[in-house]
């Protein structure tokens, strides 16, 4: 039987809020990110290099972005704290029904680290990486939202361990990038019974403009690519990461994909589709979506 773990680091910032909350914003980065890396120094070395890899820095993302904003973040941070532990053993369960999940996985429950959710391998086990800060700043607190978070990450974790046991080579590129978040989205949704979409939590209207623009969304997806234009402005949080003032439109747009796929694959033949294929996959579907 798969096991699942929670590992809480934000329990340890939470502890040591008090000492550092009445210090300069560069002194409290400088203090936390001391006690954090010594620690978990494979977290903090995962979180730099994944921010260096976004042409970031990660203490200049919590000295600019993160840590002002914790005082007003932190109440919603400590109520999704409070309630993830519930809700993950929730989305396993239901995963374990449905043969999604046939592996040990850990949630990780972070403080301040700039983003919501990842999914990854951490200490040799499939970990998801739940970024608080991140969650209370896009409202994604409400425990029906976690859920819907929880079991999208989830969704990456088993499209990885899938086609590591069949010996596939993953893809890389825009196209490969919306087959990945369009399964994870499409696991969202097997896994909660509905068609759950954590990223509308605190945007009104998101579902029904994504259903009126699709032909849009895939007209424009198609000409970022061919422009060489980046798409993180389909999937990215920050507020300028937008389409016609929509941001995450691109996990729609994803999944919209794979439901097309869906029809005449399984939930495991889709997932494990060669790499080769992919983008030619994605393509003739994006191309279909856009006449529609």
């Amino acid at each position: 039987m798969p096991r699942y773990a929670i590992l809480d680091t934000f329990s340890d910032f939470a502890a040591v809020w008090d000492d550092l909350h009445d210090r300069p914003i560069q002194a409290q980065v400088e203090l936390w990110m001391r006690r954090f890396g010594s620690r978990w120094p494979e977290l903090r070395r995962m979180y730099t290099t994944s921010h260096a890899e976004d042409g970031e820095d990660w203490t200049e993302v919590l000295q600019t972005r993160v840590f002002p904003q914790l005082p007003t973040l932190l109440p919603a941070m400590r109520n999704a704290s409070a309630v993830l532990p519930c809700i993950v053993q929730d989305v396993c369960r239901k995963a374990e029904r449905l043969r999604l999940l046939e592996f040990d996985v850990q949630v990780i429950v972070m403080g301040p680290c700039g983003y919501a959710g990842w999914g990854t391998v951490y200490g040799g086990r499939r970990a998801c990486l739940l970024g608080l800060d991140t969650i209370a700043d896009l409202g994604w607190t409400e425990p029906h939202t976690l859920f819907g978070l929880v079991a999208h990450e989830l969704g990456h974790l088993v499209h990885i361990e899938w086609r590591q046991r069949a010996g596939l080579n993953d893809g890389e590129g825009p196209f490969w990038r919306l087959y990945q978040e369009g399964f994870a989205q499409h696991c969202e949704h097997l896994i909660a019974g509905a068609t759950s979409w954590h990223m509308q939590a605190t945007t009104g209207g998101w579902l029904e403009w994504c259903d009126d623009h699709l032909p849009f969304l895939a007209r424009e997806f198609l000409a970022a690519v061919a422009n060489d234009d980046p798409t993180r402005r389909f999937f990215g949080s920050l507020p300028d990461n937008v389409i016609d003032g929509y941001r995450q439109t691109g996990y729609y747009l994803g999944c919209e994909v794979i439901r097309r796929l869906y029809d005449h694959l399984s939930v495991r033949e889709a997932a494990l589709l060669a790499s080769h294929d992919v983008n030619e996959l994605v393509i003739q579907v994006l191309t279909e979506l856009k006449r529609d």
